[in-house]
């Protein structure tokens, strides 16, 4: 293969396995022989089975090798509700761990079936988000998406790539000055005299069966979620080895609640929850046939087990102030969640939308994404609202004037320009009104 494709530039990367665990010392091993017989030198590259789960954290050991090139990554929107959120905070995460290039070899909507079949109408949203969100947080290209022939090709989807290249075109992305800028989150221009109000942040675990290797989440007060995705599975005492406690880190401006919803339960199971280090909470659940404390009861005779739905709620009150709350199974086999709840947690003064930025040489880009623009809620015929008056800081700058472009992310064509100045080393940002996301570029002037 190297003999016969070798001389070619267009191949960027040689890849030994797709989405399997190997061993370290062979995956050593063999770098080092294509090394040693490949003179054009490109790059070398494995994707991984299931990188985010714990049994699989010490494959990724792997990363750390001198000749593994690129860190590639496969991401599906059926593994997190917020996938967008999802990307750009674990990549971010994985650039400052690895300072490797980093890579979407894979993505979609549904790792099961094609995304023509979930995204009808063609609107391309969630290969819109995930170039323009690998893009702005450390990766050295779009998201590839996986269902390019039905999907991007039969759909005609080309144009959102063509917007991004346009935006790009002038960045050296070969600098080797380049890093994530330092921002506020997006908030509203409100007058100082209206009094804050609070609002729920609601939480979506995803179905992954296996022992995640999330465990520790920061959940921030505009209902951003840092550290990973938080497992709809909580396993008990008989599945030791897939088993965490997962932690959630929270700040409540004031009192408030956390409530976990509970959906089914496998074989029993007993919801711990712990504030602080302090057990507030323990509720069992039973499981069995028949009528019980259950919805409806299913037997699965080839594991002689019952699973039950339960649709119930177990919460605790929460006092204003940081705090850190523990969840854990305590009894026999699995439970799942449903959602989680911090109420009086999401401050009105954030805008239901997210930036992230880059500092390349003498330039600065951010893309500014409305949340609500999301392939679920537009595949469900939800259209975004449009934000106004919304705002962002940008902090460790140099002081003096600044041009910026504001770029439609469709067409790739330059929307306005003006000026900024930045003082005390921070620049305000107003973002013009928008329904679905924007792209801006900051230059010194």
């Amino acid at each position: 293969m190297i003999a016969r494709w070798g001389y070619s530039p267009n191949i960027l990367a040689f890849e030994l396995w797709n989405e399997v665990d190997v061993p370290a010392d062979w995956a050593r091993e063999m770098f080092s022989y294509i090394k040693s017989i490949n003179p054009h030198e490109q790059l070398m590259t494995i994707s991984l089975d299931k990188p985010w789960t714990k049994k699989r954290a010490k494959s990724s050991d792997i990363w750390k090798l001198e000749d593994f090139s690129i860190i590639q990554r496969h991401t599906y929107g059926d593994r997190s509700r917020d996938v967008t959120g999802y990307m750009l905070s674990t990549n971010k995460d994985l650039a400052a761990k690895y300072n490797k290039p980093l890579l979407f070899g894979e993505f979609g909507m549904d790792s099961s079936k094609n995304d023509k079949k979930t995204d009808i109408a063609g609107t391309g949203t969630a290969l819109h988000n995930s170039i323009w969100a690998s893009t702005f947080s450390g990766s050295f290209s779009g998201a590839l998406n996986w269902w390019w022939a039905g999907y991007v090709k039969g759909k005609n989807l080309y144009y959102h790539y063509a917007a991004l290249r346009k935006f790009v075109e002038d960045i050296n992305w070969d600098s080797p000055n380049i890093s994530f800028a330092n921002t506020s989150p997006v908030t509203h221009e409100t007058p100082k005299t209206r009094k804050d109000s609070y609002s729920n942040t609601v939480i979506h675990p995803a179905k992954t069966w296996g022992d995640t290797r999330y465990n520790s989440f920061r959940i921030l007060n505009n209902g951003d979620i840092e550290g990973g995705m938080i497992n709809y599975y909580l396993h008990g005492t008989t599945k030791i080895k897939m088993r965490i406690k997962p932690e959630i880190h929270a700040e409540w401006p004031t009192d408030g609640k956390l409530k976990i919803h509970v959906d089914a339960v496998s074989q029993g199971a007993n919801l711990a929850v712990y504030l602080d280090g302090k057990e507030v909470a323990s509720k069992k659940f039973l499981t069995g046939r028949g009528t019980g404390p259950w919805i409806s009861s299913k037997y699965l005779k080839d594991y002689d087990i019952y699973q039950c739905t339960y649709d119930t709620i177990v919460e605790v009150d929460v006092p204003q102030g940081s705090h850190t709350i523990k969840l854990a199974n305590t009894g026999r086999d699995w439970l799942g969640i449903k959602e989680i709840t911090l109420t009086n947690h999401e401050s009105t003064e954030y805008a239901k939308a997210r930036v992230a930025g880059m500092i390349i040489d003498d330039q600065i880009i951010f893309w500014i994404q409305n949340k609500e623009f999301n392939w679920r809620s537009i595949a469900g015929g939800k259209e975004p609202s449009t934000i106004s008056g919304a705002s962002f800081t940008v902090y460790d700058v140099d002081n003096g004037s600044y041009t910026i472009e504001w770029w439609d992310t469709f067409t790739g064509k330059i929307i306005s320009r003006n000026t900024l100045t930045a003082r005390n080393n921070t620049i305000n940002i107003l973002i013009p009104d928008f329904s679905k996301d924007l792209a801006c570029k900051i230059k010194k002037s």
